[in-house]
């Protein structure tokens, strides 16, 4: 479900499995992992839990006519806008987020707790922000509800949290973190 649903985005962007920098690691599925041992497929970046967020990175880029070989460079004009929005919503100055590297090698950022649960309150409750941004924020926890095995697979506990939420919980775990 996951590579489809990026292999289709991809296909509209005019992009392909090349062009994503998150590098690779087995599926996190152990079904999926064993079946493409068996099969001797080796893992590949559309299979990265990271695809999609790098698909949707590069179709930014493509939107905007940017280079597509440096968008994971901190000072690429997305990685700068990424940063912008993430402040705004977590109410911190850019220049206070220290920026590291996550292991699928995008730019993500440390900030006090207290401003990463102000950012996520602010994701589910957007009626103190400007009207563009809180309708993205209504358009993206609307689709997270709707489709939570999209957040993080069959079975995860974000999904399975969302799904006995019955659209009353937004919920996003991270690979090595809040």
């Amino acid at each position: 479900m996951h590579v489809e649903a990026v292999r289709g985005i991809q296909a509209k962007i005019g992009i392909n499995e090349q062009h994503l920098q998150c590098g690779t690691h087995p599926p996190i599925d152990k079904a999926t992992a064993e079946r493409l041992l068996i099969a001797g497929e080796k893992p590949t970046p559309i299979r990265h839990n990271c695809s999609g967020k790098h698909t949707g990175m590069l179709a930014l880029v493509k939107l905007r006519g940017l280079p597509l070989d440096t968008y994971l460079d901190t000072e690429h004009p997305v990685q700068k806008d990424i940063l912008a929005a993430f402040s705004e919503m977590c109410q911190i100055a850019p220049e206070k987020v220290s920026i590291g590297i996550d292991g699928c090698s995008a730019p993500n950022f440390a900030i006090p707790l207290y401003n990463a649960a102000l950012g996520f309150a602010r994701l589910v409750d957007p009626r103190d922000l400007p009207e563009k941004r809180a309708k993205a924020c209504k358009t993206i926890t609307a689709a997270m509800m709707a489709h939570p095995e999209m957040v993080s697979g069959f079975g995860r506990f974000d999904t399975r949290l969302m799904q006995v939420g019955r659209g009353k919980l937004v919920v996003k775990v991270g690979a090595e973190g809040y």
